[in-house]
């Protein structure tokens, strides 16, 4: 069982005693919380929810594993990471902003922490250009950590190049 924190605003939840999908808008009244569904709204007990995952809403969508080379992670190769979201974790690409960037981050930590411990100098993070968001939040970071130099950008503000101590 989740607690209601665990919920994220336009989360697709399914009410397991009715079979009803409905999305969570961050209402809560009590032990239960507000489901906006196409039957209108339901009062639901958490107990009664699923959070869905990106292949229950679209059951049609087929996803093939290819056989990997010795890295298997392909975001990652070397001391460089790809931020990016569709090769991050391309099921969570349709997903609301707040998630994708809550696992964009904590995919960037874990990097920025194996890469300290493995006592790297230099890598290298791949955040894109876009609107700006994914970047800041990294540079906040590397702000902050005491373990980082320098960071500078590059590749025409869409990466950042960061080295450690």
């Amino acid at each position: 069982m989740f607690r209601a924190e665990d919920l994220w605003i336009g989360e697709k939840v399914l009410i397991i005693s009715q079979n009803i999908p409905g999305v969570y808008q961050g209402e809560k009244r009590g032990e239960k919380v507000v489901i906006h569904t196409g039957k209108g709204l339901i009062l639901c007990p958490l107990q009664d929810l699923k959070i869905l995952e990106e292949e229950e809403i679209h059951p049609q969508k087929l996803v093939i594993e290819l056989p990997s080379e010795k890295n298997s992670n392909h975001f990652e190769t070397g001391n460089t990471i790809d931020l990016h979201i569709e090769i991050l974790k391309p099921d969570l690409a349709g997903s609301i902003p707040e998630r994708i960037i809550s696992y964009q981050l904590d995919r960037f930590q874990l990097f920025l922490d194996n890469s300290i411990e493995k006592k790297i100098p230099f890598i290298k993070i791949i955040h894109g250009k876009g609107a700006g968001v994914l970047r800041d939040h990294v540079r906040q970071i590397l702000n902050r950590h005491a373990k980082v130099k320098l960071y500078q950008p590059s590749k025409d503000d869409g990466a950042t190049d960061v080295w450690l101590d």
